[in-house]
């Protein structure tokens, strides 16, 4: 070691580069030489976190259609998710060498799954995230994606368990839904689909919700001015 940073190029599945040698994957792995699961050599974890509406999902969705191309991926969904059918994780172009294997269920298995790289979704809905250093430890590679705060501002738990071990953390923001900043937090609607505490548009008129999960993406400083501070 010189100590100099070595510079990681992500892939770009979108890129149209013809330069020689093999393309980076999503978590640094040589696309013509993957690095096997198993005992011996710990995987790599990937931490992907965010407010409502930030584009998480659509980010693990992506991941997983560009990892299919060069190993078998396990992507687990907690069952407390009802928001609709399993998501798309067909690639749109090409044709796969390995297809996702898509799980749905209440608590992460203590056990790796045999794929060489299992990603988790909306893992702020599974009570417990710790089966993931097992399977790190097991050479598995994992990216873990959900919400990393609740409506009262206060950090799920799940953040602290993987944070640890993560060799990436990657942060998305959505829109604020009164200023248009980058919103960090996120906070619950009342039963008419309004912002809770009167939080509204810049014209004064209810802010516009996208979806009707009941909470929506805002920046601190108006996450405070309708919720107050963050509770402890």
């Amino acid at each position: 070691m010189d100590g100099r940073f070595e510079q990681r190029r992500e892939y770009d599945p979108m890129s149209t580069s013809t330069s020689a040698g093999p393309r980076v994957s999503e978590f640094g792995t040589s696309r013509s030489d993957v690095r096997p699961a198993g005992p011996g050599r710990a995987g790599e974890l990937t931490l992907l976190c965010g407010p409502m509406r930030c584009g998480k999902s659509e980010e693990v969705q992506r991941v997983v259609r560009a990892e299919c191309f060069a190993r078998p991926v396990a992507l687990f969904l907690p069952l407390a998710d009802t928001r609709g059918d399993a998501p798309a994780v067909a690639p749109r172009r090409g044709r796969p060498a390995h297809a996702a294997r898509v799980v749905r269920c209440a608590a992460l298995p203590p056990e790796p799954p045999p794929e060489p790289l299992a990603v988790v979704d909306e893992a702020n809905l599974f009570g417990d995230v710790a089966p993931v250093r097992a399977w790190v430890l097991a050479g598995r590679d994992v990216l873990v994606a959900g919400l990393d705060s609740d409506r009262d501002g206060r950090a799920y738990p799940w953040v602290a368990e993987v944070l640890p071990l993560a060799a990436s953390v990657r942060k998305l923001t959505a829109r604020c839904v009164r200023c248009g900043r980058p919103a960090t937090m996120t906070g619950m609607l009342d039963p008419d689909g309004r912002p809770v505490n009167g939080l509204v548009g810049p014209d004064g008129a209810a802010a516009t919700i996208v979806g009707d999960d009941g909470y929506y993406p805002a920046c601190p400083a108006c996450w405070c001015a309708a919720h107050g501070e963050p509770r402890r």
